[in-house]
């Protein structure tokens, strides 16, 4: 698989799986569900403050956050996976 593709598949899997858990977080309000994505949250907060963000702010500023994370983190191992089959 090319590294084009890798990236395009990392990128929509990120953006789907930090709207994914963006979604049960709001509509469950399962604690267990911050966690995955306390690094977009605490951007928001950084950038928008902690009592003034509003519910648009942490739409706005953390998903494309936590995408990014997720897409590193997915990217990094399909490269792992790939080079690990190319040395077999």
């Amino acid at each position: 698989m090319s590294v084009k593709r890798r990236i395009w598949i990392a990128a929509l899997t990120g953006l789907f799986l930090s709207d994914a858990l963006y979604f049960l977080l709001y509509r469950t309000h399962n604690r267990a569900l911050v966690w995955p994505q306390a690094i977009g949250l605490y951007v928001c907060m950084l950038l928008r403050g902690v009592h003034s963000a509003s519910e648009l702010d942490f739409v706005v500023i953390s998903i494309p956050t936590n995408a990014l994370i997720f897409a590193l983190i997915i990217f990094s191992l399909s490269s792992l996976v790939a080079r690990r089959k190319t040395t077999i």
